[in-house]
């Protein structure tokens, strides 16, 4: 199976001067575990739970965002995603053709 198999779901984006307080609110509208973080149509990093809790509700995403995941053509196989994932130790890949054309993602437990 590959990856253009799976659910498809909408990326949400988010500014790097934009604050944690205002990432925080967005993720529970969309009830979301991640934001991409974006600038002039680049994803330049990605904003979760675990990292915007580390800092105070001011502070400003780019400050505490993780790099982003690895982008994957939806042509790859999900066992060699998944072989990627535990390999980097990261949680969750996108799914595009580049940094700028990401429209999915997927998590680590869901390719199991």
């Amino acid at each position: 199976m590959k990856l253009k198999n799976l659910p498809e779901r909408k990326g949400i984006a988010i500014q790097p001067f934009r604050s944690l307080g205002y990432a925080v609110k967005r993720m529970r509208s969309y009830k979301l575990g991640y934001l991409l973080v974006r600038k002039s149509g680049q994803t330049i990093g990605i904003i979760n739970w675990r990292s915007a809790l580390k800092g105070h509700p001011n502070w400003i995403v780019e400050e505490v965002m993780e790099d982003p995941y690895p982008v994957l053509s939806p042509e790859t196989e999900i066992e060699d995603a998944l072989q990627l994932l535990l390999v980097q130790n990261k949680d969750c890949v996108f799914i595009g053709e580049n940094k700028s054309q990401i429209f999915n993602y997927a998590q680590l437990q869901e390719l199991i």
